[in-house]
């Protein structure tokens, strides 16, 4: 099983759902976006993950230079029935894909929060949050899961969306801090070494949370 990641940030990796897929036989690739040219041809992978972004989807004063060719990287995939996962901004670039708007949340979540799940392939937990940013879905898509703010997570064919981070552990969140997040957390009102202990309190339940939902991923979302 070939997987391309397409991450925004150096800091940036698959964290726990690269290690999970790892341990489902995967061999990874790791493509940035910003940094190492033009985005591969979906159709030379088995699937593809799609991390984050400090920006919006839908700022294209900042982006747009390259969101287009990752939206059309989207759509290649759909075509070809490549299965996608789209963490946070990867979650926004999916639900613009296909079809759903994407605007500002009008407050942030930062940190660890209890989403509200419909299917059990996506856990009823908290899950990392780092957005300020929600889905609109379009009526095509099947909504999965949802908190007070936003629409947790969404499937539409073979791709699933995800607002939250599944794949946070303690050595990704760090190399964040620098990088602007602790700023953005400070200024939130969150103490960093609280929420670092935290991170770390809940491997265990992270770990298992996400092998449940690459499990679904895997054994739902991609056969459809």
């Amino acid at each position: 099983m070939n997987v391309i990641v397409l991450k925004h940030h150096r800091e940036d990796d698959p964290g726990l759902i690269g290690l999970e897929l790892e341990r489902r036989g995967a061999t990874i690739s790791v493509h940035n976006v910003l940094r190492d040219g033009p985005i591969p041809d979906p159709t030379e992978y088995d699937l593809a993950v799609v991390l984050g972004s400090k920006w919006s989807v839908y700022d294209r004063e900042t982006i747009g230079h390259w969101i287009d060719n990752e939206l059309a990287f989207l759509h290649k995939a759909d075509q070809a029935r490549i299965p996608v996962l789209g963490i946070c901004f990867g979650s926004q670039a999916l639900c613009v894909a296909h079809g759903g708007v994407v605007e500002s949340s009008g407050d942030y979540e930062i940190g660890w929060y209890q989403i509200n799940s419909t299917n059990p392939g996506v856990p009823d937990a908290k899950w990392f949050q780092f957005h300020g940013d929600r889905c609109l879905p379009s009526d095509e898509m099947e909504v999965l899961a949802t908190n007070e703010l936003c629409v947790q997570a969404f499937s539409i064919r073979r791709n699933l969306g995800v607002q939250f981070h599944p794949e946070i552990e303690r050595g990704q969140l760090e190399r964040w801090l620098p990088n602007g997040g602790e700023d953005e957390m400070r200024n939130f009102g969150l103490n960093v070494d609280a929420v670092l202990k935290e991170t770390d309190e809940r491997y265990d339940e992270a770990v298992a949370n996400v092998a449940t939902l690459v499990n679904f991923f895997l054994s739902d979302i991609a056969k459809r």
